[in-house]
């Protein structure tokens, strides 16, 4: 077996460890959310504000409610994905598989696959916020320069990184406001 991070052979208990927990996840973000708009509308602590498609209506105010919180638990399973598959061009693949998997729980919980336009297009519009945000903040995490502190440094020179000089020392009492980057002392060899 490679010693290596991510190696190029399909894990298949990784990915379905990686599946639940996205899952797990969703329904555990989504049940907190839900349970705090039943307790703010004074409505009942119900399975089905989670579960039933029916629950998604624009016609009353705790339809609207609901749409809402899924909408969250969709941001916040946007950084679940950063946590837990930390690459994006899988974020797509997960959140396919976490709606998918919602869809074959929510119609097995009704009885029936569901049939209002409402939760077709609240599902696309979560699925559209769960994958974009997903593989924006993966983007961003891959994006981060690598950091050495021992060694070379092959991102800014051959020479060894104790041999790199910084113009600006910074204390470490003081809070750095500015975002520029620091120019570097290279000696010449």
């Amino acid at each position: 077996m490679s010693t290596t991070f991510r190696s190029s052979d399909f894990d298949p208990i990784l990915v379905a460890s990686q599946i639940a927990f996205v899952q797990t996840a969703g329904y555990v973000s989504g049940s907190l959310i839900i349970l705090l708009v039943e307790l703010l509308m004074g409505s009942p602590i119900r399975l089905n504000h989670l579960l039933a498609f029916t629950e998604v209506r624009l016609d009353t105010v705790f339809g609207w409610c609901i749409l809402g919180a899924n909408i969250l638990n969709s941001s916040i399973l946007a950084f679940v994905l950063l946590i837990v598959v930390q690459r994006s061009k899988l974020c797509l693949d997960f959140a396919c598989t976490q709606h998918f998997i919602h869809l074959i729980v929510t119609s097995t919980y009704s009885g029936r696959i569901p049939n209002t336009l409402v939760w077709w297009l609240q599902t696309g519009l979560t699925l559209a916020i769960m994958a974009l945000g997903g593989e924006y903040l993966c983007m961003r995490k891959e994006l981060e320069p690598v950091r050495h502190i021992f060694g070379y440094n092959s991102a800014t020179t051959d020479l060894p990184c104790s041999q790199i000089n910084l113009t600006s020392q910074r204390k470490r009492d003081e809070p750095n406001h500015s975002f520029e980057m620091e120019r570097l002392n290279v000696p010449d060899p």
